[in-house]
């Protein structure tokens, strides 16, 4: 069996064996969500949306956020792409100046090493609108990029490090007394969430026999982890979990809300 911490598309399990389980939700999941908050939270009607156009998991996100937006009823006004290693965005930052109206949210969907980037030549180039993303901008790169110009950003992940739950505090605190320092985002809990779920398939299986492991795997029900309660729908083998929403303001990442896709 194989359980990927990161890896957030959806179909991978399908597109790679009956053995793959993912420890993360699916970017289906936070994109909807994202565009839930949009619509739900920020009262937003229009969107543009930017994406690298050279990852599978920023195309996909993208796509599924326009899908969620269009289908409550929302508007995507302009969709700009840029290569990963572009470093300038000002033609597309001038498409979106161009448009009749501004957009009420931009939809991001970059890299952790491109979310500084883009976000810091948007507020240089004079545009408020609230920045919208995933996981891809959990990351410390934006703030060390953008500084105070990484202001009303919200994007979608896993668990916020901040959370009181003892679970999550006994996390932090086990890491930054293993490391010498806080975990920098939420993919260190999920790194630890993956193993976790092995070993608890482990002692439920009694085994370590590959298929004795992988049916423990995929019937994990309510597995209590530091990115929430984990467990897998019949034929599933992407967990169905609540997504974290943060809010960047003024160079500094805060818990916003928790939502259940």
């Amino acid at each position: 069996p194989f359980v990927t911490a990161g890896a957030t598309l959806p179909d991978l399990p399908e597109r790679t064996g009956d053995y793959v389980f993912l420890a993360a939700f699916g970017d289906d999941a936070q994109a909807h969500t994202m565009a839930d908050f949009a619509l739900d939270d920020l009262h937003a009607r229009t969107a543009w949306v930017l994406v690298s156009e050279d990852h599978v998991f920023t195309r996909a996100l993208a796509g599924y956020f326009v899908e969620r937006l269009s289908a409550r009823g929302g508007a995507v006004q302009r969709t700009d792409v840029y290569a990963h290693d572009d470093t300038d965005i000002a033609s597309q930052i001038a498409a979106l100046k161009n448009l009749p109206s501004m957009p009420d949210v931009l939809f991001v969907s970059a890299m952790p090493a491109e979310a500084g980037m883009v976000t810091k030549q948007l507020r240089e180039a004079g545009i408020a609108a609230p920045i919208l993303s995933g996981d891809g901008f959990d990351t410390p790169l934006l703030i060390e990029t953008a500084g105070d110009l990484a202001r009303d950003v919200y994007f979608a992940t896993h668990v916020s490090l901040d959370n009181p739950d003892p679970t999550v505090q006994d996390f932090v605190g086990a890491y930054t007394a293993t490391y010498g320092h806080a975990p920098e985002n939420a993919f260190a809990a999920l790194g630890y969430d993956a193993m976790m779920l092995v070993a608890d398939a482990i002692r439920r299986a009694g085994s370590t026999d590959a298929t004795a492991l992988r049916e423990a795997l995929a019937a994990t029900q309510d597995l209590d982890a530091v990115t929430g309660d984990i467990g897998y729908e019949r034929g599933s083998r992407v967990p169905r979990k609540d997504v974290t929403v943060m809010r960047v303001q003024d160079g500094r990442m805060g818990f916003v809300k928790t939502i259940s896709p």
